[in-house]
């Protein structure tokens, strides 16, 4: 085998190298995009449930105030009419409706609160699930490419300078020299 024959065997193992180097980084690429879409699902479904409940502790809330309400109302209605007052006239009326009125307020208040805190938690759900959790591959891509033709230039200018060595030595030229250090060179 001769000169050219080792540069291009050198050559294809270096690109072989190169190649399987870009797979195992490809692979690991893929494993990171997955643990990190499996990771994010997790999250989202966290997040989605503590929506729910938000919501629900908001229904709860809202029906705790109406309950209170009803008793309030009623301990009123029991007060007025012990004190003879008429319960569905005038002031006592007003007092009555003011009470069911505020309550409402209250209960609704409390709904719209927990909406918001679950909308909330719904908008990072959804932004997570939204996150493009790929691994840019371009880059990776394009430098085993360069890595592949840096080798092959690398491999060819090798062959191509002991290619001209031999040809110095056949022409009973002297390639070495010794530096002012002592150390040996080759042209």
């Amino acid at each position: 085998m001769g000169a050219l024959g080792v540069a291009v065997a050198a050559l294809a193992l270096a690109a072989t190298s190169t190649a399987v180097s870009y797979i195992q980084q490809e692979k690991a690429a893929e494993k990171q995009e997955r643990a990190q879409r499996e990771a994010a699902e997790r999250e989202a479904a966290i997040l989605a449930q503590q929506a729910a409940d938000e919501e629900a502790r908001g229904k709860e809330e809202a029906q705790k105030i109406r309950e209170h309400a009803r008793r309030v109302k009623a301990a009123q209605e029991a007060a007025l009419a012990g004190s003879g007052v008429k319960l569905f006239e005038g002031t006592a009326s007003d007092i009555l409706s003011e009470t069911d009125k505020l309550s409402e307020l209250d209960a609704l208040a409390a709904l719209k609160d927990s909406a918001a805190r679950a909308n909330l938690l719904r908008k990072r759900e959804s932004n997570i699930l939204a996150t493009d959790y790929s691994v840019p591959r371009t880059s990776s891509l394009l430098a085993t490419g360069l890595s592949i033709a840096a080798n092959a230039l690398s491999t060819y200018g090798q062959y191509k300078r002991q290619e001209n060595l031999l040809k110095e030595l056949k022409a009973g030229r002297n390639i070495f020299t010794v530096g002012s250090g002592g150390e040996t060179k080759i042209y």
